[in-house]
């Protein structure tokens, strides 16, 4: 996504990784570990996401693309993210695991990587992760 930004990979690239990215944030429970209450939290706000860009389209669709960087992407895919990120946030803060927790919050805040902010957001989210217990087959 960030090479297709700055005009170095072609632009049909951009959303390969825009699913690349939402892929990666949804299957944050299955690199952090998740329990009971953070797989319904993660339930619970995925199906929310779903049901506001349902209901709100268009509004839906400037926030992912302003907010997130989210381009070309199906929303089913987006409250996959939504549900994954908030199920391995909330199972992490559970455990007491400030710093897997931080990481996971960062990925799912810093979006897509398309600009070099958002970049550096997931670079450093991924290096909390890997760094974090049980997080080195990562």
């Amino acid at each position: 996504s960030l090479a297709a930004t700055a005009g170095v990979a072609p632009a049909t690239l951009r959303p390969l990784g825009t699913a690349v990215a939402l892929v990666g944030v949804g299957a944050s429970p299955a690199v952090v570990g998740a329990d009971r209450t953070g797989l319904l939290a993660g339930a619970v706000a995925g199906t929310v996401a779903l049901w506001f860009a349902a209901g709100a389209p268009y509004v839906a669709g400037a926030v992912l693309l302003v907010g997130g960087g989210v381009v070309g992407a199906p929303i089913a895919l987006v409250a996959l993210a939504v549900a994954g990120g908030v199920a391995g946030l909330v199972s992490a803060l559970r455990r007491g695991r400030s710093e897997t927790a931080v990481g996971v919050g960062l990925a799912l805040a810093a979006g897509v990587p398309a600009t070099l902010p958002r970049a550096l957001g997931v670079v450093v989210a991924v290096s909390l992760l890997a760094g974090a217990p049980g997080g080195e087959g990562a």
